[in-house]
């Protein structure tokens, strides 16, 4: 317990020593070889590029070059329109040019400055390291801002008094699932969103988190497709901060949700009918509860759900990955003899 307790205030003092910044991407980082890490990352090299292009049509048409902090802004402000107009243009979505409703231009200019707001309302110079800095002096790099000695104290880019967590998936047929996997990881990217989508040929699943005004955002962008119309997708939210998850991925798969069955196989086509409150209770009301025709109850919950509460009467598959549940499922009905019984229904709790 003691090496525990002294690596996690090793990791604390880390943390409160930070002391790079990237000018270009307005980002704080822990130390200097993060910065020089993320430097040398995709993300960093993309914006260098955009930004060494635009000083040199600049300097051709005699204008004023912005400074970073504005450049950022700018840069976020084009790529999050772009990576909007990218499935617009590829889905063919009605009107496919470049203008975009006059509302939504409004949220993402406010969706931008709340980004650079936030990158730059970190706490600069922590109390706890004044002597020291002023006794060794602070290191420089070239993209590391005079004025600045950055100290993390929070997620930068989402506050969790206005975060979202973001859960949503759906089945549908994508055969172009991986030109939708490259739209996707570039517009949450430029979202400043973090989490994990699972794309496939059957549909999408994602978990997503970030500023509520980029969640909002993210779940318009996404309704301009024809797959993922508004009110196709039951999103749940949930308050929260990106902080949530480490990074952003987007992965093409077999399968959105794993089961091990090949998805040729088993489709979402004349799956059971999903119940709404009332008629949950009538399914539940309309029998003897242990007559011959009674409902069969299979709650197809992870374990520990299952064990914090369930229906009555329900019957759990205790299963601690989802791909256990053919096998389980199979065993259940071979046990109770189910293809055997007349039940009213068959009713499956997710």
């Amino acid at each position: 317990m003691r090496h525990k307790s002294a690596s996690k205030s090793k990791r604390k003092a880390s943390r409160d020593s930070a002391t790079a910044w990237c000018q270009l991407c307005q980002k704080p980082f822990f130390n200097h070889r993060a910065l020089s890490d993320h430097e040398a990352g995709r993300h960093h090299v993309a914006v260098q590029k955009a930004f060494e292009a635009y000083k040199a049509e600049a300097l051709s048409n005699n204008q004023t070059i912005l400074p970073p902090k504005e450049f950022f802004a700018k840069h976020r402000f084009d790529t999050i329109v772009s990576s909007i107009n990218f499935i617009r243009k590829s889905a063919n979505v009605k009107p496919v040019d470049d203008t975009l409703d006059p509302d939504i231009v409004a949220k993402i200019r406010a969706l931008v400055d709340e980004l650079v707001t936030l990158q730059g309302q970190c706490n600069w110079v922590p109390t706890n390291r004044k002597t020291l800095r002023s006794a060794t002096g602070p290191k420089t790099t070239t993209a590391t801002a005079t004025t600045h000695t950055p100290i993390v104290q929070a997620s930068p880019s989402t506050a969790a008094s206005n975060g979202i967590v973001l859960l949503f998936y759906k089945y549908v047929h994508l055969p172009d699932y991986l030109v939708i996997r490259e739209w996707q990881q570039q517009l949450c990217e430029a979202l400043e969103l973090r989490g994990k989508i699972r794309i496939a040929e059957e549909g999408i699943n994602g978990s997503l988190a970030g500023l509520s005004r980029a969640v909002e955002l993210y779940i318009y962008a996404i309704g301009l497709h024809p797959a993922f119309r508004p009110g196709t997708i039951d999103f749940k939210q949930s308050r929260g901060d990106k902080a949530a998850f480490p990074s952003m991925w987007v992965r093409g798969c077999k399968e959105i949700i794993v089961l091990g069955i090949d998805p040729t196989e088993l489709t979402c086509e004349g799956g059971g009918k999903h119940l709404s409150p009332t008629q949950w209770h009538s399914a539940l009301t309309s029998t003897a509860p242990k007559g011959p025709r009674s409902p069969y109850i299979m709650d197809c919950r992870n374990w520990y759900e299952a064990q914090i509460g369930r229906f009555k009467g329900a019957q759990p598959l205790l299963m601690r990955r989802f791909d256990e549940f053919p096998a389980l499922a199979k065993e259940l009905v071979e046990k109770e003899r189910l293809t055997e019984r007349c039940v009213s229904h068959y009713i499956f709790v997710w």
